[in-house]
């Protein structure tokens, strides 16, 4: 069957960290992003599904490593291939600190190619050049387990931010244009 749903994704949790992290850029812009996306999308009439998936567990308990990270989305992908339903997934789009009042999306190389070239022309068409830049940069991140499942998968993250796991990464970092 001919895959027939776009995954619209990110992820709520924060780093856990012995000082006050609020992980504005760094989990909220995520979640408020897919939010919006659905209330947005709601009355749309698609030739695809529309899924929002929120993933919890990308942030590592301890050090960042293959298995002590993207734990929402590993087991997302184990769930869709037990089912026998992963292949209904056309494309993944992942939304990851993308909040920053300077906003500045490289390319993650690792991310389906012709899914990147389709949203970087659509921005650049729409003149948002300077947000969505031409340089790239690797990330792991929670659109890995999909693409090692096959499934084309892009990820949209500003990772050039200064209060990245940081106490500062607050609200008043973060801008509604952006989003």
């Amino acid at each position: 069957a001919k895959p027939t749903v776009l995954a619209i994704t990110g992820h709520y949790d924060t780093k856990r960290y012995n000082f006050r992290f609020d992980g504005a850029s760094d989990g909220g812009s995520s979640a408020a992003w897919v939010l919006e996306m659905a209330r947005a999308t709601a009355g749309l009439k698609l030739e695809n599904t529309l899924e929002f998936i929120f993933f919890d567990g990308e942030e590592a308990v301890g050090e960042w490593s293959a298995v002590a990270s993207v734990y929402g989305s590993r087991h997302h992908v184990e769930r869709r291939t037990k089912a026998g339903d992963l292949r209904q997934l056309k494309a993944l789009v992942l939304v990851d600190m993308i909040g920053d009042r300077n906003l500045n999306i490289k390319q993650e190389p690792g991310s389906t190619a012709w899914l990147t070239t389709t949203i970087w022309n659509t921005a650049h068409s729409l003149g948002y050049n300077r947000e969505f830049v031409n340089d790239q940069l690797p990330i792991e991140d929670d659109h890995l387990p999909y693409l090692k499942a096959g499934v084309p998968a892009v990820d949209l993250i500003d990772f050039d931010y200064a209060h990245w796991h940081q106490a500062s990464d607050t609200l008043d970092k973060t801008s509604a244009r952006s989003l």
